[in-house]
C-alpha cells in the first residue's frame, strides 16, 4: 500500500529511516491508517535482507500527540448503534479487535528480530509513547520540549497499546503506577531514571546515534523475552511485594474515590499481568482496554476533557467573519487578586500591560492613564459595588482609544448596565475569571449591545492567556452553580450534618473541593452568593446518626442535584446556549466531576426522566429548590436529551460518523 503519512529511506549501511509526518496536521497522532501503513513498512523491512534495523523519527516539531481522540470518542459514541445492529457480543469482539490493533503492532515491532530505535524530539504522549515501549531502543533529544508520557487516564482511557505491560516492567512498581495514574508528562532525564528512556543526546546527533546503535549490534530482543527476566521490585506474590500494591490500590482509591474505571483497569492490568508472560499480560490489557472503552465515564471524559474543549479553543464560539486580533497590549485596570493574576497571565503569554491600580492616591495613581488609549483590550477589576463599577468603566471609556475594547471582570453585576454611561457600549463586555490563578477557564460575558469586534477580541485574549474561552449572556454561568453549591453546603450544616461528612460526601460525589472547603478559600470577599439553599424556610436540625453510605450517597445527590438544575436553568433562560459550554465550565471552572461529562451529560446518562424522579423525591424531602423547572419536565416527558435537543453541530456530525465507523 502506499503511505500517506510515512517516507522510507534505506542508508548505503543498510538502516531504513521511517520519518513520520502526516500530511494536514500540526502533529502526528495514531489512527487506524496509521497503524496500517506502519505495519505494512514492518512487514517490509522484516523480509528485505538487505535492512539490518530500522529509526522511526518524526518530520514534525513533535514526535507523536498521542491517539485520534477525535476518532476515538466518536467510535464510543458508535456504539450503541453497533450494540442494536450486532448484538452485544459481536459489539464487544469489534471493539476488543480495534482495541487490540495498536498493541499487536507494537509487538510485532519488539519480536521481528531486527532492531527498531526510535528517535524521540519533541513531545511523545499517549499511543506514541507506547508504540516507542515497542521499540528496542528509545533516543531523546536532549531539548526541553522533549517530554514523554501516557495521559490517557485524564480522558477517561488507559494506556491500552501494551503501555500498562511494558511502564511496569521497566520502572519500580510505584512509580510506574504513580505516572500512569496521574497521566503526567515527564521531562527526559526523569524519563532516563524510570528507564523509560535509554539514551538522550543533542538534537543534532538524534539520528547518527540510533544508527549507531544499530551498526554497534543493538540487540532485537526486549528484556522480557529473555529468559530469566524478572521485573524491578520484590514481586507482587511476595510479603512485601503484596502489601505495597495494596498500598497503591489505597492511593488510588483516596484520590478517585473510585468513579473512574480507567483507574481500576490499570491497576488490574499490572497486578495480573506482571504474573503472567507478556502476550497473555497483552491480551489482559486490551480486554480490560476494550470494556473500559464502553463505559459512559470514558465518552464523557473524552468528550468534556478533550474533544468538547479542543472545538471551544479553536474558536467553536467566536464570532465568524471577525478578523483574528493579535494582542499586543493590554490594560489592566486595579490591582486586586483579580486583576493580578490577569496581569501576571499576560505576562507569562508575552503581552505588554498597562497596570493602573486604582487603590493609590494622589498624582501617582493618575499617572499611565494615558497609556490606556493604546491597548487593544483594557481590563478592569472591579468589586460587587454597582455604582463603583460603573464609575471606573466610564473613566476607562474616557481614556481609552476609540479602537480598545473594555472588559469588566464581575461574578454578579450586568453587563448592560453598567455600559449605559458608556460612548459605545457595542464595545463593552465581562470577563469572569475563577479564584484560582490556575482555573483554566475565562468565561466571556455578552451583554444585549456587546457587539462582535469586541466578543472576538475577548476570545483573541483568552486564547493567548492559554485558557479556554466560553461565552454567556448577561451574567457569568459558574457563579451560579457556585452559589447553590455552596448553599447546600451551608444547608446540610445547619442541618446538623458533621463537617467531615459533607466535605467527604463531596468528594465521593467526584467535585474536586467540598463546598465548605470551597467556601474557606473564597473568602468574605469571594462569596458568590449569601442566600439560604432552603427557600427562605427555617433549616430543621437533625439529630445525625454516625453515618452510613445511604446518607454519603444521599448528600452527594443534594450537592450535585443544585448545581445540575441550575445548570439547566442556565439554559433554560438562555444565558448558556451550547451544552458543550455549559459542560466545559462546571468541570473546568466549578471543579464539577469530570467523569460524568458535566451536569448536563450527567443529565443525559442518567436520562432525564429518572433524574427528574430523583428531583422530584429531593424536593418532597429537603425542599422545593429541587423541584424540577419548566424545561426539565417537559423533557423528562419525552425522555429527551439534552445533547439531542441541544446539538451542536459538532455532535450532530460525529454521532454519525461514529455509527458508520463502528459498522464499517
Amino acid at each position: 500500500m502506499a503511505e500517506r503519512s510515512f517516507t522510507v529511506a534505506i542508508d548505503p549501511d543498510g538502516i531504513a529511516v521511517v520519518t513520520w509526518d502526516m500530511p494536514g496536521r500540526s502533529m502526528n497522532v495514531i489512527d487506524f491508517d496509521v497503524i496500517d501503513e506502519l505495519s505494512a513498512i514492518l512487514v517490509r523491512v522484516t523480509a528485505d535482507p538487505a535492512v539490518r534495523g530500522t529509526v522511526l523519527c518524526s518530520g514534525k516539531e513533535t514526535f507523536c500527540a498521542g491517539g485520534d481522540l477525535v476518532m476515538v470518542e466518536a467510535f464510543g459514541r458508535g456504539l450503541d448503534a453497533l450494540v442494536l445492529r450486532e448484538g452485544a457480543e459481536a459489539a464487544a469482539r469489534r471493539v476488543l479487535a480495534d482495541g487490540r490493533r495498536l498493541s499487536g503492532l507494537a509487538r510485532r515491532i519488539e519480536t521481528s528480530g531486527k532492531p527498531w530505535v526510535v528517535a524521540i524530539d519533541g513531545t511523545a504522549l499517549g499511543g506514541g509513547f507506547e508504540l516507542s515501549l515497542g521499540c528496542h531502543r528509545r533516543i531523546a533529544a536532549d531539548h526541553t520540549r522533549t517530554r514523554v508520557g501516557v495521559p490517557e487516564v485524564r480522558i477517561g482511557l488507559f494506556p491500552g497499546a501494551g503501555g500498562t505491560q511494558r511502564i511496569a516492567r521497566l520502572t519500580p512498581l510505584a512509580d510506574a503506577l504513580a505516572l500512569m495514574l496521574s497521566g503526567d508528562h515527564i521531562g527526559i532525564e526523569r524519563a532516563r531514571a524510570l528507564r523509560l528512556i535509554d539514551d538522550i543526546v543533542p538534537p543534532s546527533d538524534l539520528i547518527t546515534s540510533a544508527k549507531a546503535w544499530i551498526l554497534s549490534g543493538g540487540s532485537a530482543v526486549a528484556p522480557w523475552d529473555r529468559p530469566g527476566f524478572r521485573p524491578p521490585g520484590e514481586p507482587l506474590w511476595s510479603s512485601a511485594g503484596s502489601a505495597a500494591f495494596a498500598a497503591e490500590v489505597a492511593r488510588c482509591r483516596r484520590d478517585t474515590a473510585n468513579n473512574y474505571p480507567a483507574a481500576r483497569a490499570i491497576l488490574q492490568a499490572v497486578y495480573e499481568g506482571l504474573q503472567l508472560p507478556m502476550d497473555l499480560a497483552l491480551d489482559v490489557e486490551a480486554r480490560l482496554f476494550a470494556a473500559v472503552l464502553r463505559t459512559p465515564e470514558a465518552v464523557a471524559l473524552m468528550s468534556v476533557r478533550f474533544v468538547s474543549v479542543q472545538e471551544l479553543n479553536k474558536g467553536a464560539r467566536r464570532p465568524p467573519g471577525v478578523p483574528h486580533r493579535a494582542m499586543r497590549t493590554i490594560g489592566v485596570v486595579g490591582a486586586d487578586c483579580t486583576g493580578a493574576g490577569i496581569a501576571q497571565a499576560a505576562v507569562q503569554a508575552g503581552l505588554d500591560v498597562v497596570p493602573i491600580d486604582t487603590g493609590r492616591e494622589g498624582d501617582d495613581a493618575a499617572a499611565g492613564w494615558e497609556r490606556l488609549a493604546g491597548c487593544d483590550l483594557v481590563v478592569a477589576a472591579v468589586g460587587q459595588d454597582r455604582r463603583a463599577a460603573a464609575a471606573l468603566l466610564t473613566r476607562i471609556d474616557a481614556a481609552a482609544g476609540p479602537d480598545t475594547m473594555l472588559a469588566l471582570t464581575c461574578s454578579t453585576l450586568a453587563i448592560d448596565e453598567l455600559a449605559t454611561g458608556c460612548r459605545e457600549p457595542a464595545r463593552v463586555l465581562g470577563l469572569h475569571v475563577g479564584p484560582a490563578e490556575d482555573t483554566p477557564l475565562v468565561e466571556i460575558v455578552a451583554g444585549l449591545k456587546t457587539g462582535a469586534t469586541a466578543l472576538a477580541a475577548a476570545f483573541d485574549l483568552v486564547r493567548a492567556l492559554r485558557k479556554t474561552p466560553i461565552m454567556v449572556a448577561g451574567a457569568p454561568y459558574t457563579p451560579r452553580l457556585a452559589m447553590r453549591y455552596l448553599g447546600e453546603g451551608r444547608q446540610l450544616l445547619a442541618e446538623g450534618v458533621p463537617k467531615a461528612v459533607i466535605e467527604t460526601a463531596a468528594r465521593c460525589a467526584g467535585m474536586a473541593v467540598g463546598p465548605l472547603a470551597l467556601a474557606e478559600r473564597l473568602g468574605p470577599t469571594g462569596a458568590v452568593g449569601s442566600e439560604p439553599a432552603g427557600g427562605g424556610r427555617p433549616a430543621p436540625r437533625r439529630s445525625w446518626h454516625r453515618p452510613g453510605p445511604a446518607d454519603i450517597t444521599e448528600i452527594a445527590q443534594r450537592l450535585l442535584a443544585v448545581q445540575v438544575l441550575e445548570a439547566v436553568r442556565c439554559v433554560e433562560e438562555g444565558v448558556v446556549t451550547d451544552v458543550r459550554e455549559a459542560d466545559v465550565a462546571a468541570v473546568l471552572g466549578l471543579g464539577f466531576p469530570s467523569f460524568t461529562g458535566g451536569p448536563l451529560s450527567w443529565i443525559d446518562h442518567m436520562g432525564t426522566a429518572a433524574f427528574a424522579a430523583l428531583c422530584r423525591r429531593l424536593a418532597a424531602k429537603d425542599g422545593p429548590r429541587f423541584a424540577p423547572g419548566a424545561l426539565l419536565t417537559e423533557m423528562a416527558a419525552g425522555d429527551d436529551r439534552f445533547y439531542h435537543r441541544f446539538a451542536p453541530p459538532r455532535f450532530r456530525r460525529t454521532a454519525a460518523q461514529g455509527a458508520l465507523r463502528a459498522g464499517a
